[in-house]
């Protein structure tokens, strides 16, 4: 690990660029941040990272979460709750896409009807319909234990990493790759 030494006018200098880059955003305020550089420097060996590293994303549109940058990576940082959040709307947007016999497992109307026959309902839902997502989610008899029950056979990170699929934990937060 290398040291480098600073006056105090040098550091407020490199921390007011990175405050004018990013407009009123202060890294050195976020928990998040440090979460990440904490994470970075657990995981990686070729270098040591800082919170000058790390630049802010604008807010993910869909989940309305910050999203970080740290060269040409983008990460997540969540707490469980938004985890969870998260996870759990990618599920209910997505649920057309698990495979049959899950869904069929986990509903009341389809799990009334014989194998072949199901099967033969989603996919005529799934190639027909304009939203068969919507369809299918209305066939799911609990979607709170759908979504718990996708968690549990896929893992958290299956649904919001969309790099490798992996949840990392540093401190207090959960933290995904997303490119």
């Amino acid at each position: 690990m290398k040291i480098i030494k600073l006056t105090e006018q040098e550091f407020k200098n490199i921390i007011n660029k990175v405050i004018n880059e990013q407009g009123n955003y202060d890294v050195t305020e976020d928990p998040k941040a440090l979460a990440l550089v904490n994470f970075l420097n657990d995981t990686e060996t070729d270098r040591d990272y800082g919170l000058i590293d790390i630049k802010l994303n604008d807010i993910d549109a869909f989940y309305g979460n910050t999203l970080y940058i740290v060269g040409d990576r983008e990460y997540g940082v969540y707490t469980d709750e938004e985890a969870n959040r998260i996870a759990s709307e990618r599920i209910e947007e997505s649920v057309w896409a698990f495979d049959t016999d899950f869904i069929i497992q986990r509903s009341l109307a389809l799990g009334k009807t014989s194998g072949d026959s199901a099967e033969k309902i989603l996919g005529c839902i799934r190639e027909y319909s304009e939203d068969g997502n919507e369809v299918i989610l209305r066939l799911i008899d609990n979607i709170g234990s759908f979504i718990k029950d996708a968690i549990i056979s896929d893992g958290r990170a299956h649904f919001i990493s969309t790099y490798d699929d992996e949840e990392n934990i540093s401190g207090d937060y959960n933290i995904y790759r997303l490119n």
